[in-house]
């Protein structure tokens, strides 16, 4: 997804090679932009993600360098409603139970990188930007993730199933 990202809606101060992740664990500001931001706000879930929208809406530019990484817990009990861990048990539930992992395929992620490309230079404000992100469908699980074909990811014949 990051290749696809990078060529068609690159980030310039966010260069390719990049990791993708900016979830609680892996997230770094100053003081100064944690202030800015309002802090980590009150919710039972997806506090970080709208920490990190609060960040760029004040300003920050959030980047991903490959120094950068994170330990998780393996826990299957977690605090947040749909997150990490409720993810993991979802999986090995599947899993253990004969299920493929679906996850939208990579066409939909070219077509997300072109209306993200689009839309930003469309509307001019962060918030007006991440508003619009918001009311986005969400994405299709279409595609059995051991099936789909990652060599060449970013290309337009890319993500096909295999």
């Amino acid at each position: 997804m990051r290749a696809i990202e990078d060529e068609i809606d690159p980030c310039p101060w966010d260069p390719p090679p990049r990791h993708g992740d900016h979830t609680g664990g892996s997230l770094a500001m100053t003081c100064e932009m944690y202030r800015r931001s309002g802090g980590v706000p009150l919710m039972a879930s997806g506090e970080d993600r709208a920490l990190v929208e609060a960040a760029i809406v004040a300003g920050g530019r959030l980047v991903h360098p490959l120094d950068v990484w994170t330990r998780v817990s393996a826990r299957l009990d977690g605090r947040a409603t749909h997150g990490m861990a409720e993810m993991m048990r979802r999986m090995i539930d599947a899993a253990s139970g004969g299920a493929a992992e679906m996850v939208p395929a990579l066409r939909h992620w070219r077509e997300r990188a072109k209306w993200r490309r689009e839309t930003r230079r469309a509307i001019c404000s962060a918030s007006g930007f991440i508003a619009a992100e918001h009311a986005l469908p969400p994405m299709p699980h279409d595609a059995v993730l051991a099936e789909i074909d990652w060599v060449g990811a970013s290309g337009s014949d890319a993500g096909t199933i295999r």
